[in-house]
């Protein structure tokens, strides 16, 4: 209840317009009708199988985001999620005239800039470091862009190394 609270707290505040997660546990502290969409970044092959990850994926109608075709492919085989429901992101954003191409027909320019929350426990797996880059790019561009990373520093040495690379 108080990482939902807190969460929705940051919402509130930010309005983020996509929201990115990549584990179906995460789903429970979102809200199904909010205005944001929420981008599911798969990580593996799978989605995940149990009835409680099939309940989430289908209440919070995600959009499935894979980094290679190899996996929106096996998700598309492992979890019956079909082909055009499945989006394969490269670590490039491109400018165009009227906005910045996303990939999934949303335009972004001076006047509506992009707000990004990547929200995880602080490890690498969970990717902080690559809404780094893409800010990192964003900002090359003169792209306007807002970004708030949160997430919680594990007991583990690792997680505390891996903040302290960030800032």
């Amino acid at each position: 209840a108080f990482y939902k609270a807190s969460f929705h707290k940051l919402i509130k505040s930010f309005r983020p317009d996509y929201v990115c997660v990549n584990s179906f546990k995460t789903l429970d502290i979102l809200s199904s009708s909010a205005s944001y969409k929420i981008d599911y970044f798969v990580r593996g092959w799978t989605v995940g199988n149990s009835l409680k990850a099939k309940f989430f994926l289908k209440k919070y109608k995600v959009r499935f985001i894979a980094i290679s075709e190899a996996t929106r492919h096996a998700i598309h085989l492992h979890n019956n999620v079909p082909l055009n429901e499945i989006r394969v992101v490269k670590v490039q954003v491109k400018k165009q005239n009227k906005g910045i191409a996303y990939g999934f027909n949303s335009n972004f320019g001076q006047k509506n800039p992009i707000n990004l929350l990547h929200a995880g426990t602080f490890i690498h797996n969970k990717g902080h470091h690559i809404s780094l880059i893409i800010a990192n790019e964003l900002k090359k561009k003169n792209i306007r862009f807002k970004l708030t990373i949160a997430g919680l520093i594990s007991p583990n040495v690792h997680s505390t190394e891996y903040y302290n690379k960030l800032l």
